[in-house]
């Protein structure tokens, strides 16, 4: 795994108003917090949208329903980015108060 950033994305992400990673693999210590963290040690202010599996038990099952079911379709992510991109929160508020919200799922 790499540990670094390359200094262009840190540049290239500062010329945006939004950076966005994707993973399929849980977000809790995933490869898509080190871009968030070398921006901020950089003081690049660009909000970052992390997507990838919830750090949760996750039950066993094809790839595709798991990413599907965690909003990591092509689909449910271009929803994601657009509401980060126009200020609303990028996930949809959770369906009931002991679940977790699904990116891209409608209530």
């Amino acid at each position: 795994m790499a540990d670094t950033v390359s200094p262009a994305l840190v540049r290239l992400a500062a010329r945006h108003r939004l950076a966005v990673t994707v993973e399929d693999n849980t977000r809790t210590g995933g490869l898509g917090s080190l871009p968030a963290q070398v921006m901020a040690d950089a003081a690049v202010t660009t909000p970052v949208v992390g997507l990838g599996l919830p750090h949760a038990f996750l039950p066993h099952g094809p790839r595709h329903r798991l990413l599907t079911e965690a909003g990591l379709t092509p689909d449910a992510i271009t929803r994601t980015v657009l509401r980060a991109r126009d200020g609303m929160p990028p996930r949809d508020e959770p369906a009931s108060a002991g679940s977790p919200a699904v990116p891209g799922r409608a209530r």
